[in-house]
């Protein structure tokens, strides 16, 4: 009979282990898209706010091709700063070395909001960010914070890398929601034309954007959820500018 009780107390136990493993692995996921959301609507009240206070200085898309020179160069700048805080030449930051950094460029970040732009840019669940999410979050510190209330030795490059990257994207939303939807981007485009689709005339004209639109809100849009964030405009902004510099040019749009 102890023999039998002992077995049962053993399977309740590896059970309960068990769920206490789904448990926290479930809160874990829970929280980083918890965090992933907050970012997004704080970022989007911000952008709303920049699009009514401030006009884009991108008014066409031949505009946005002809800064991917630019930003390139901001992107390596940042990267010698992704170099820098990661020592061990990984390839990842942990989430320790984000706060250890913030700190020293003493942001004025509490650890609680390093933790939510960490786990919101950590798109993989990793638990470490690679340069690409990196960016992510250097970003989104600088449209919370702005520019004068950043540390003044930040290079002049990574700073206008930034406000290409807003400039672009209020491109896109001409509506000024503070995330694209493709109306929006229907909008934009339609009015200022795509090198592509302009080598036909009329409706085949038409037909040929509409299509090449759909193809990239398609690749931004990750969970099909209709509209673009902030978030992953930028993260899918970095591929193509990578893509275009570090391989055969592509025709994007």
């Amino acid at each position: 009979m102890g023999q039998e009780t002992s077995k049962q107390l053993s399977a309740v136990t590896r059970g309960v282990s068990s769920l206490a493993r789904t448990s926290v692995s479930s809160l874990t996921m829970t929280q980083r898209e918890r965090h992933s959301v907050w970012l997004d609507n704080r970022l989007a009240r911000l952008l709303k706010i920049r699009a009514q206070n401030k006009q884009g200085r991108v008014k066409t898309l031949n505009q946005v091709l002809l800064k991917f020179g630019q930003l390139n160069e901001g992107f390596q700048a940042c990267h010698k700063i992704f170099d820098g805080i990661d020592s061990q030449g990984r390839g990842q930051l942990s989430m320790q070395d984000v706060q250890e950094a913030a700190a020293a460029a003493d942001l004025g970040l509490d650890t609680e909001t390093i933790v939510k732009f960490f786990d919101s840019a950590d798109l993989e669940g990793t638990h470490q960010l690679d340069f690409r999410e990196f960016v992510l979050v250097i970003t989104a510190i600088y449209i919370f914070r702005d520019a004068e209330s950043l540390p003044h030795n930040v290079d002049p490059v990574i700073i206008n890398t930034f406000e290409i990257i807003l400039d672009a994207f209020m491109y896109f939303d001409p509506f000024g929601e503070g995330f694209i939807r493709k109306d929006g981007m229907m909008a934009a485009m339609s009015e200022t034309g795509s090198p592509s689709a302009k080598q036909s005339q009329g409706r085949p004209r038409q037909s040929t954007l509409n299509a090449t639109i759909s193809k990239r809100f398609a690749e931004l849009d990750w969970g099909n959820s209709g509209e673009i964030s902030f978030k992953e405009f930028l993260y899918g902004l970095e591929g193509w500018v990578l893509e275009e510099y570090e391989d055969e040019p592509v025709d994007l749009f």
